[in-house]
């Protein structure tokens, strides 16, 4: 990358900010809007020539109208000049990836996790048709604010395909995702992308934030089988999320829940503990128990003794998710 790339934008660090089978981001000002973006250049496609180009053109103008705040959408597509590299230019993120978080995520920020990223694949996979992530994990997902935002999406298998380096037996998987993060399915030699494998994807990410590790290690699905034993979550986490978890990383497709699904549940429980926080407050605050008619501050208790309640109720009980499927 030359000092102005494309002749506008400059890079700002002597090291790109992440470099992947597919090519490099780079973090860089935009020297005709002032701003500091991100830069994501897919070189490899690039070395396809026209074929690799027009395959990314056509994809990224598919993604024109998709807005969703927990997706990084691409502000601008252009193939660069003299170079001949696809790019995308992002919003930057200064928080980065959560990769450095794996291992230290506590329950609540579990819940976030899923809720946002639940909420992200149901706009891609209700699309027509579905855009299918096909590589999601920690690397994937950037921290923005209080959120969670999921990037390199849109993506076909065509287009990662095309720009795979080499063309062996380890680059035609990672074409097609990361293998620890990898559906079983997936391994299969007339995989074809699915909604559910992203789901699993999903699964992993999460059991891998809370524990450190993979479920199944560098290996992912290919590790799984039918009568596979899922790996024991460690930590004091809810019943609950360990089986939605449980339920993502399904062996079969079948039994794992639609993102939808994912979503509403995660969402309600994290407006329950809201509420039940609220509450709590409340009840400890001096002066409305000292104003407040006794009857009046009963009825509150007894409010949150229900609203305390409730996020039990969605925290363990597995029955609801097996009803949604």
């Amino acid at each position: 990358m030359e000092n102005l790339f494309d002749r506008r934008y400059q890079k700002l660090d002597e090291r790109p900010l992440g470099v992947g089978t597919f090519g490099e981001v780079w973090k860089v000002l935009d020297t005709e809007t002032n701003k500091v973006e991100a830069l994501k250049i897919y070189t490899s496609a690039g070395k396809k020539g026209q074929d690799g180009n027009s395959i990314f053109t056509h994809e990224f103008a598919l993604l024109s109208d998709v807005n969703h705040p927990n997706l990084l959408n691409p502000r601008h597509f252009a193939i660069s000049q003299p170079e001949g590299y696809p790019y995308l230019v992002l919003k930057y993120c200064a928080q980065g990836n959560i990769t450095s978080l794996i291992g230290k995520f506590n329950e609540s920020r579990a819940w976030c996790l899923l809720r946002d990223m639940a909420s992200a694949l149901t706009c891609l996979h209700s699309m027509y048709p579905p855009i299918i992530h096909q590589d999601i994990k920690p690397a994937n997902i950037l921290m923005d604010g209080d959120k969670f935002m999921l990037s390199d999406f849109g993506v076909s298998t065509q287009a990662r395909s095309s720009s795979t380096p080499t063309g062996g037996i380890d680059d035609t998987l990672q074409s097609v995702g990361t293998i620890a993060y990898m559906a079983p399915e997936k391994f299969s030699p007339d995989s074809k992308p699915i909604m559910a494998s992203d789901i699993w994807s999903l699964g992993a990410t999460i059991f891998e934030m809370l524990s450190g590790e993979p479920p199944f290690g560098n290996d992912g699905g290919l590790m799984q089988h039918p009568d596979t034993l899922l790996p024991e979550l460690g930590g004091i986490f809810s019943e609950k999320l360990k089986s939605i978890i449980a339920s993502c990383l399904s062996y079969m497709p079948k039994d794992r829940p639609f993102a939808a699904q994912l979503e509403r549940i995660a969402k309600e429980l994290k407006k329950a503990e809201g509420q039940s926080a609220g509450m709590a407050a409340k009840l400890s605050n001096e002066a409305f128990l000292a104003k407040a008619p006794a009857n009046v501050v009963e009825a509150e208790r007894e409010k949150a003794r229900k609203l305390e309640a409730l996020v039990e109720n969605l925290r363990e009980s597995k029955a609801k998710l097996e009803a949604l499927r």
